[in-house]
């Protein structure tokens, strides 16, 4: 059972990104500009069947499956609405980096 929470452990960890030490130093420059985005407005920029999945799946760590079971989706209609709502998230980032 210990080894089987470690191996847990371990696993969340993995989605864990270490801060940049030097992190502080690039907000003090002005030539390298980092657009700031909330978290919370890109998730707002989404419809609500949008919403469920990407909170259901990165936020609860549910799997695809189980998210089109709990939503009563079809697998497929899971999928294509988790990878609508990625590339959604994915161009405001980069239309709010190229600002």
């Amino acid at each position: 059972m210990t080894i089987n929470c470690a191996i847990n452990v371990t696993r969340r960890n993995k989605k864990v990104v270490p801060l940049i030490a030097d992190f502080e130093n690039l907000i003090g420059e002005e030539e390298q500009y980092l657009p700031l985005l909330s978290v919370q407005e890109l998730i707002d920029s989404l419809q609500e069947d949008e919403k469920s999945v990407i909170l259901l799946r990165f936020y609860h760590d549910h799997t695809i499956k189980e998210i089109s079971e709990m939503l009563e989706i079809p697998l497929g209609t899971a999928k294509t609405v988790l990878y609508r709502a990625l590339n959604k998230l994915r161009k405001n980032v980069k239309e709010a980096g190229e600002l």
